[in-house]
Order: structure tokens, then sequence, then C-alpha cells
């Protein structure tokens, strides 16, 4: 099973890029300074009717990105291609 980072917007968040990228540091250590987001997909309900808001971005320098997995929720990082996701 494969997850990309997510979960509930907080009170402080003031959007959904802000709730996506402090989830992702939360998850799995990614720096939201890293990140340039370049858009917001459409929101959709997942199988289990949780609304999905994907935030994309892109990682400016990879080799800055040192990940640290929240053991609790994180088995594993890993690269794949964005055509697994489409």
């Amino acid at each position: 099973e494969v997850s990309l980072p997510g979960g509930k917007a907080e009170e402080g968040d003031k959007d959904d890029i802000e709730t996506a990228t402090r989830e992702a540091k939360e998850e799995i250590g990614l720096d939201p300074s890293l990140v340039n987001i370049i858009m917001v997909l459409e929101p959709f309900l997942s199988k289990h009717l949780l609304r999905v808001v994907p935030v994309i971005g892109i990682l400016t320098d990879k080799k800055a990105f040192k990940p640290t997995p929240n053991a609790a929720e994180v088995d594993e990082v890993f690269d794949a291609p964005l055509e697994m996701f489409i």
C-alpha cells in the first residue's frame, strides 16, 4: 500500500497548502521551504468518504531533503514516478 503524506486540517492552518506542507513535515520530515507548490487539484472523496485535496509541488533541491519518517505513521520513504499516481 502506498500513501502520500496527508491528514486533517488543524485550526491554525490557513489553507490546504499549509495543511499539506505541515503534514509532510510531520510525517516524513519534508521542510516546506524545499517545496515549490505549483497547483492544488480539485478535491475528491476517497473510498472511505474522506475529502482529499491533492497539493502538487516540486522538490527544489532533492539533495537537501533528508527524510526522517515518523515511525508511528511511515514505514519507508521512496521515490516514485508521477505516472504511478496519474
